[in-house]
């Protein structure tokens, strides 16, 4: 028993000595219990506010498509050579190129009907997915729109453009 002393550590190292001013799981369930009330109803009308905003919102639907470039011939190698690269599709799709030629072919107000397509190019493929979100009621105008689409992207798939 050399070299402890009564008031010495006896844990190595730097840790703290247990003190009694630490906070035991009871107390905390203790505050938890008095409370509980509050906390129910706190939760309830968050619950029912959430409820409420998402009733009243409007539902969106997405119509998507899956193109894939037009084949151009056969490269040496036996690969397919593309009329265009799916990345290149892509990108124009993404800048909205095409936009404002499906509005003008639909006759669409772009200050009431805003078109707007987004789209990936799919791993491992040569495939591009075309998408577009229209609240309910517009679905059938999104499908005119999805079509038109297609028939601007058509000349670059060769009869591969289909709406899903």
């Amino acid at each position: 028993m050399e070299g402890k002393e009564s008031g010495q550590n006896p844990y190595p190292g730097n840790y703290p000595r247990y003190e009694e001013d630490e906070i035991n799981l009871i107390d905390c369930l203790r505050v938890l219990w008095k409370w509980k009330w509050l906390i129910t109803v706190g939760t309830l009308v968050c619950a029912i506010i959430a409820a409420v905003i998402s009733f009243q919102m409007p539902r969106i639907y997405k119509i998507s498509t899956v193109i894939e470039p037009g084949i151009a011939g056969i490269k040496a190698d036996g690969g397919f050579m593309y009329i265009d690269s799916a990345a290149n599709i892509n990108g124009k799709i993404d800048e909205g190129i095409y936009n404002r030629k499906v509005e003008e072919a639909l006759q669409l107000d772009p200050l009431k009907t805003r078109v707007e397509f987004k789209s990936t190019v799919l791993k491992k493929s040569n495939a591009i997915k075309i998408t577009s979100q229209w609240q309910e009621g517009d679905t059938d105008l999104g499908v005119r729109v999805a079509r038109q689409m297609i028939g601007l992207l058509s000349p670059l798939c060769q009869d591969r453009c289909r709406l899903n």
